[in-house]
């Protein structure tokens, strides 16, 4: 596949074009809201007897939003937990008092520095600033609690990316998936932090079994979402994993393997066509097949 050709398979969701609209907030529970809007990643706040807990903090153009949506509660974040290491998910880290405890799987402090042209895809990872970087990490599995309410940090190896944290908060039954469960569009696999299709997959199952029907699942960019939506999601995955699975099986190229239009089931549901085909190339990179 000629390079233009790729870049335009591989192409972000984002359009460049795209501007933050206005964020706003619903409540989920009685001490857990969520902030949403534009193209960031999607944000919770949940209040304990100690201050804020967030999870994610959205990108540079959404922060005087989080400011006016936070207000006074802004300077008693205690705790941060960043998802992964995206620029959407944690460069409102800059927002918190120093006081707070910024936590994220260990690989992010690495990925958030980089400052890489990824010429296949035309895409500049831009380093985050020094006061957005994790101040605490974690390699596996862990719990915290903050005001008396628990938080289960769980890793999702080589998801996304290699540092995925879901958020579970077991006594409200919501769940932050970051970026494993994208619902309204087709996820991306940063192949070059180390996510891959077997890891999203893996990771989407863990959201289901923890989940039940009364679960507010919380996608890294969408609406709050059920155990049902996240299991269509989930047979989507397999589906599209299948078809470029037999398509290397069978020797065909990225190209003609694009060609094939796998996801085309799906289109609408989870994004347009051409966000479709970046989905399948990208899935076809991260199963070992090359450009």
């Amino acid at each position: 596949m000629a390079a233009g050709l790729l870049a335009a398979a591989l192409a972000s969701a984002v359009p460049v074009s795209a501007q933050e609209r206005e964020l706003d907030s619903v409540r989920l529970r009685p001490d857990v809201v969520l902030i949403r809007g534009g193209w960031g990643g999607n944000v919770l706040a949940v209040t304990t007897g100690e201050g804020l807990v967030l999870v994610d903090t959205r990108e540079p153009a959404a922060h005087g939003a989080l400011r006016r949506l936070l207000g006074p509660a802004l300077s008693r974040v205690r705790l941060v937990v960043n998802t992964h290491y995206h620029e959407d998910h944690l460069a409102g880290n800059v927002l918190v008092p120093p006081t707070a405890t910024v936590l994220a799987h260990a690989s992010v402090p690495d990925e958030a520095r980089k400052d890489t042209l990824i010429g296949l895809i035309d895409w500049h990872r831009t380093s985050a600033a020094p006061a957005a970087l994790p101040t605490a990490t974690v390699a596996g599995d862990t719990s915290v609690t903050v005001g008396g309410l628990r938080i289960e940090l769980l890793h999702a190896p080589r998801a996304h990316t290699n540092g995925d944290l879901l958020v579970w908060l077991p006594a409200q039954n919501v769940l932050h998936a970051g970026d494993i469960v994208e619902l309204g569009a087709y996820p991306f696999l940063d192949v070059w932090a180390g996510g891959t299709m077997d890891g999203l997959l893996a990771g989407t199952e863990r959201v289901l079994a923890l989940a039940d029907d009364a679960t507010v699942i919380v996608p890294g960019h969408g609406p709050p979402s059920s155990r049902a939506d996240v299991a269509a999601y989930r047979d989507m995955l397999v589906a599209v994993r299948g078809g470029v699975h037999d398509a290397l099986a069978a020797g065909r190229s990225l190209e003609e393997t694009v060609a094939l239009h796998l996801t085309a089931p799906y289109d609408g549901r989870f994004g347009a066509a051409a966000a479709g085909r970046r989905f399948v190339a990208l899935v076809y990179l991260s199963l070992g097949g090359v450009p």
